[in-house]
């Protein structure tokens, strides 16, 4: 295991499945302690049982406001020094995939926003 994140504490939503998941798995393999949120609950704990590394799991739903303050809560008991956000929404129409998109980068600009409170 390399050590390259050693000492370093992650926030990754959208951590279950694609680039969430995946960047879990190169922060753990540095050595990073992780703080991972996601809808999917089971593919949530399924990835924090396979990944190296002290690892948190809050599943929910990020456009929660009390989600935010489970996450803002978990962030307090400890500094995060990096965050990534890979939550995302899935729609059928182009035009609704559009307005998902607009919607997906308000959502995690105010979560990083209320992270700096």
């Amino acid at each position: 295991m390399s050590s390259r994140f050693e000492g370093l504490s992650v926030l990754i939503t959208g951590a279950a499945g694609g680039f969430g998941r995946r960047a879990a798995e190169r922060f753990a393999e540095g050595g990073a302690r992780l703080v991972l949120s996601d809808r999917n609950a089971e593919g949530l704990a399924s990835l924090a049982a396979t990944l190296p590394a002290d690892t948190v799991t809050l599943p929910g739903d990020i456009t929660d406001e009390a989600m935010h303050r489970r996450l803002g809560y978990a962030m307090s008991c400890d500094r995060v020094d990096g965050l990534t956000q890979w939550a995302k929404w899935r729609f059928v129409s182009p035009r609704k995939i559009e307005l998902g998109f607009g919607r997906g980068q308000r959502i995690n600009r105010k979560l990083a926003l209320h992270e700096r409170k």
